[in-house]
């Protein structure tokens, strides 16, 4: 009888042999709950979250609507023939302009949830919340009948699984965002908000040349005088020495805040007087001046062309108006000298600063090519019914 061939392995060989088996059988493992919990069709993924061919249908349902209201595109326009048609933007048709805004929008509110998350912002009031827009949403869109309720999210390629898991990164996204604007936490950096400030808004000072009148403030009133002869002589002067250094004049880039300051000293209105804004105003997309009440409405809709260095002048019925650009001061937004110029600063801050941090993750976005539907445009129609879950209803 013979003998059994003896193992040539050494003691050391079997352990490393072992050890390679046993990984192999924690990857397969691993391998197989991922598959496991992988969505059957998912369409993008980012820092842990996945979003569904369902869920994206869902969003790109509300998101054609207001696509549609940006652009105003009304809702029996929702068909073929208009999507197919050109765009205001060349070489593209409506519907892949549609499709392209619509697909990044979702991205960022991806990318939104998981910055949430990674903040571990998180806590349990979330859920009530989500809990509430679907038991709110089942309720006032299909008066509780859930039957009519199935029928609504097919309507809009969806499920009433797929809705509530959009709602959930909705409520992220919006708690993300509240964090941020919140003006005494630590959400938005010292270079976030400088950025900001920067980059939207503009100094200014205002030269009034009166027609008729000069007007002072005596007491916390406006006393107006009348102009003399001479006074009224000046302002066709300094009107002519100024136009020189507007676009084409013969001195065109040559105002400085200098010399712009000796003309101011003879304006017939004394708003950069002490009592007034001796530091100037300031304007920007995100401040509506008519609010502050200081300007005429001529004056406040040409505001938009300033910028920094730059000369506008400005006709009105009382006269003619010269406005400068001056360099920026350093955080006027923490003054309560400007407080009235940036009511809204962190909320447009934090607004401003979520699109870029979320666009900056754009390309680490995984995309599944085989799941991303690219005739929704035809198939979903623009949502009248559902909006996105909000934080406060």
């Amino acid at each position: 009888m013979s003998k059994k061939k003896a193992s040539t392995l050494t003691p050391r060989a079997k352990a490393i042999l072992i050890a390679a088996v046993a990984l192999l059988l924690v990857a397969a493992i691993v391998l197989t709950t991922v598959l496991l919990l992988l969505p059957r069709d998912p369409v993008l993924s980012y820092g842990g979250i996945t979003v569904t061919a369902e869920m994206y249908a869902f969003w790109f349902s509300i998101a054609k609507t207001d696509f549609m209201a940006k652009y105003g595109i009304k809702s029996y326009e929702d068909t073929a023939s208009r999507w197919d048609s050109p765009s205001e933007v060349e070489g593209k048709t409506w519907g892949q302009l549609l499709t392209e805004e619509v697909d990044r929008s979702l991205r960022m509110r991806l990318i939104a949830a998981a910055m949430y998350d990674a903040l571990g912002l998180a806590d349990t009031s979330q859920r009530a919340i989500v809990n509430d827009y679907c038991e709110e949403a089942l309720e006032l869109k299909a008066g509780g009948d859930k039957d009519a309720y199935r029928a609504l999210c097919e309507k809009y390629g969806t499920t009433e699984r797929a809705i509530k898991k959009c709602a959930a990164i909705d409520v992220k996204a919006e708690l993300l965002y509240e964090y941020l604007s919140a003006r005494t936490g630590e959400g938005l950096t010292n270079t976030e908000k400088h950025t900001f400030y920067v980059e939207n808004y503009v100094r200014f000072k205002v030269l009034y040349l009166n027609s008729t009148v000069r007007g002072e403030m005596v007491n916390g009133e406006r006393v107006e005088t009348t102009l003399t002869e001479a006074e009224r002589a000046n302002v066709q002067k300094w009107d002519t020495d100024l136009s020189a250094y507007l676009l084409g004049g013969s001195k065109e880039g040559e105002m400085t805040e200098e010399i712009f300051e000796t003309y101011l000293k003879n304006s017939h209105e004394a708003l950069h007087a002490s009592t007034g804004y001796p530091d100037g105003l300031y304007t920007s997309r995100y401040i509506n001046l008519r609010d502050v009440n200081v300007l005429e409405n001529e004056v406040v809709e040409e505001l938009g062309y300033l910028k920094e260095g730059e000369l506008l002048r400005v006709e009105t019925e009382d006269g003619i108006r010269y406005l400068y650009g001056y360099h920026l001061l350093t955080a006027p937004y923490n003054a309560a000298a400007f407080e009235e110029f940036f009511l809204n600063f962190h909320a447009s801050c934090a607004a401003y600063t979520l699109a870029r941090r979320t666009a900056a993750e754009l390309s680490r976005v995984k995309t599944y090519e085989e799941n991303l539907p690219t005739d929704l445009c035809y198939r979903i129609p623009a949502n009248l019914v559902f909006d996105y879950c909000a934080v406060v209803n």
